[in-house]
């Protein structure tokens, strides 16, 4: 299983080992304990003890450093775009706008606007997915699995009502084809999301030859 960096330290947060390590840590009142606490936090685990603790803030404002800022207006016309170099306009950032950094690195407009395209494709695939509330849905999924982990927590791991608190929605998993229940398939996504967190979790824990 390929794992990146920051789903590995997300799952290094929610480990009991690293929950005892922070109740540990919140104790200390010194400098110099709290200083070797973080060292030998450092050679066990290879990251700095902030790195682990401020994982999901990292990764849910994390952004790349842009050098020429490439708009398209998201409209009935094709494709429609606004160079903004290094500009920032804060009230620009939001409506129907899909904001993407790019690099010009010498080449023409023309040649941009051709990059610009190829690289837009899968975002606007995208967006023409989530026209659709279920395929929104799934989307949701795949981005918040720590968020859907630690809800499943909080409900005692009982998949349906994780399900209903997250898609907000009442009775339980029942076949497309009835109407007494919520469909099967957002079920299925629940458990799927929880599978995938455990999945790290279970290999970050070998990794580290935990028990």
């Amino acid at each position: 299983m390929k794992i990146t960096d920051i789903d590995k330290r997300r799952a290094i947060k929610r480990l009991p080992e690293f929950k005892k390590a922070y109740a540990r840590h919140n104790k200390l009142r010194t400098e110099d304990k709290i200083t070797q606490f973080k060292i030998d936090f450092l050679k066990k685990w290879g990251y700095e003890f902030e790195a682990i603790l401020h994982a999901d803030d990292v990764a849910k404002y994390r952004q790349d450093t842009p050098t020429i800022e490439a708009v398209e207006r998201i409209t009935d016309a094709p494709y429609s775009y606004t160079y903004k170099g290094e500009e920032k306009t804060p009230s620009r950032l939001f409506g129907d706008c899909l904001y993407l950094k790019v690099t010009l690195k010498g080449k023409t407009e023309t040649q941009l606007v051709e990059d610009f395209k190829r690289t837009i494709k899968p975002y606007w695939d995208l967006l023409e997915a989530n026209s659709s509330k279920e395929r929104n849905r799934k989307t949701d999924i795949t981005a918040g699995i720590w968020a859907i982990y630690d809800l499943n927590l909080k409900t005692n791991k009982n998949m349906s009502e994780t399900t209903r608190q997250w898609f907000k929605v009442s009775g339980n998993p029942v076949p497309l084809s009835k109407n007494d229940g919520f469909n099967e398939k957002l079920f299925k996504q629940i458990k799927k999301a929880v599978s995938n967190a455990n999945d790290i979790i279970n290999a970050v824990r070998g990794e580290y030859d935990l028990k």
